[in-house]
């Protein structure tokens, strides 16, 4: 059975060797974020030493949920042809990486039509209710609070991170947070399986982080 890191010191071990060894994975992962959810992720790369893994970002003009799809989709169809014509290799992941923001708002909707599109198999989402700054809170906390938009959350969030701006440089001790994040997100989201929803928050980005580190859960 795995079990997760503890806090302080082991987790400073954990960074530390977090080297990844193997074959060489391929990840497409096109953002609605121009920089808080790239930022992340450059620094994920950057301070694990995922030496094993290539990350390419995308951040198309048009950011609603079916829209990101639909890029993701055109990426990935053209990076198939040329893997055929000899000319690279297939991603072996494809990620989307969207908010839902406001409970009322017409991304749910999208979120749902964006599932179902044709072409959307084998795509896979990492959904933020409402955003993800919602993941950055829980570096810091567990918490199935009602929150009625990202204002909110970041408001919430600013009490452990100070300043936290989108974008902005993280905290020395962010990433040694990451594997609580990982498993209060998993945690919450049963909660949220459990209210439908309701005035629940919840998050899909620790299944990303999972596949990108698959350290996160074992020692």
């Amino acid at each position: 059975m795995s079990r997760r890191h503890p806090a302080g010191a082991s987790r400073s071990r954990y960074l530390r060797s977090g080297a990844s060894t193997g074959p060489r994975h391929t990840f497409l992962i096109v953002t609605e974020g121009a920089k808080t959810e790239p930022t992340y992720f450059r620094a994920l790369r950057a301070g694990l030493k995922l030496a094993t893994v290539h990350i390419q970002f995308e951040h198309p003009t048009r950011t609603d949920p079916i829209s990101l799809t639909q890029y993701a989709i055109k990426l990935r169809d053209e990076r198939d042809r040329e893997a055929r014509n000899g000319d690279g290799v297939r991603y072996d992941e494809v990620w989307v990486v969207f908010d839902l923001e406001e409970p009322a708002g017409p991304r749910r909707a999208q979120a749902h039509q964006a599932r179902q599109l044709p072409r959307a198999r084998g795509i896979q989402f990492a959904v933020s209710d409402p955003c993800f700054e919602y993941f950055l809170l829980l570096h810091y906390e567990s918490t199935t609070m009602a929150f009625s938009d990202c204002a909110d959350v970041t408001e919430r969030l600013t009490r452990s991170w100070a300043g936290y701006a989108k974008g902005g440089p993280l905290p020395t001790d962010l990433l040694a947070r990451m594997p609580d994040a990982v498993g209060r997100a998993k945690t919450v989201r049963e909660a949220h399986t459990t209210t439908g929803g309701l005035n629940s928050p919840s998050t899909d980005v620790d299944r990303l982080l999972v596949q990108l580190v698959p350290e996160i859960e074992t020692t």
